[in-house]
């Protein structure tokens, strides 16, 4: 029997509290642990945070970008080398490969209904969560020093067993990332590349998986909850699709300098975006062998 993914425990925690499923704690957090294991294969490794003061950061951690070699393939890494690039995130992809761990904090929006606001007050939001990342105090509440010891920090997910991070991500700025369920808008784009720290915007819907799940009639509690608009079936298979990558200037020069974003059809037919350096790419959905 394959062990639950952490938001199949969070759904199972939520049946056993009685937490509705139309609640904005609900879909939001499953939001969140939808983003947290979409976005491991483009070479995140996310945890989630959250608390008072937290200026709205859900997940923080590092992203990898493999590092190019004289010849401008992916870089191999020596076994006796001593540094930080060095594979951390899991990635199938980067395994032997040298990476360049850039620091990162996530919010996640899951924007929905047609008076949701997308506009430049998300990247103003984002931008000020870099800005405090400057902060020791800021950083040493979302870093947390214990991180190597295990920390519980949702239930049926832990941290134990997990190397030791302060190392690196307690040291220098961070690069801001929103993950949101929404295109980034014209006012998103001119507010993200008027910002001089590093931003990035990503666009993660949630999707049914067909294949790992069917979908099935939803079934009402006693109390006949009826599922909204927004509101999936906890039975039916989520997964989150990337459909959109963007980074302004700052988050270039801070190591996604020659990355580029290509699209490209997943196995299901659905149109995904991947990301691809000298001329290999990573990330989206898994491929059918």
């Amino acid at each position: 029997m394959a062990p639950s993914l952490p938001v199949e425990s969070f759904h199972a925690y939520a049946a056993r509290t009685g937490l509705s499923r139309s609640s904005t704690v609900y879909t939001g957090t499953t939001y969140e642990y939808l983003a947290q294991s979409t976005l491991r294969p483009y070479g995140f490794e996310l945890h989630r945070v959250g608390g008072r003061g937290d200026r709205g950061v859900d997940l923080v951690g590092v992203w990898e970008i493999p590092i190019l070699s004289h010849t401008g393939e992916w870089k191999e890494t020596r076994h006796n080398t001593k540094s930080r690039a060095y594979n951390h995130a899991g990635s199938e992809e980067f395994e032997g490969v040298e990476t360049l761990q850039l620091k990162v904090l996530v919010q996640c929006k899951r924007l929905s209904g047609r008076h949701a606001r997308i506009g430049p007050n998300l990247v103003r939001e984002l931008d000020g969560a870099v800005r405090a990342s400057r902060s020791a105090a800021f950083v040493d509440m979302i870093f947390p020093q214990n991180t190597a010891a295990g920390t519980a920090t949702d239930e049926g997910s832990s941290n134990l067993g997990e190397e030791p991070q302060q190392s690196n991500l307690g040291m220098g700025q961070a690069i801001g990332v929103l993950v949101g369920t929404r295109p980034a808008t014209k006012g998103v784009v001119d507010g993200m590349s008027r910002s001089t720290r590093g931003l990035v915007w990503i666009m993660m819907e949630e999707a049914t998986d067909q294949e790992t799940g069917p979908r099935v009639e939803p079934q009402l509690t006693d109390q006949s909850e009826s599922l909204s608009p927004d509101t999936t079936d906890p039975t039916t298979a989520l997964k989150g699709r990337v459909k959109q990558i963007l980074w302004n200037h700052a988050a270039r020069g801070a190591g996604l300098e020659g990355v580029d974003v290509v699209k490209r059809y997943a196995s299901d037919g659905a149109e995904e975006v991947v990301l691809m350096r000298g001329g290999r790419v990573w990330g989206g959905s898994p491929r059918q062998k």
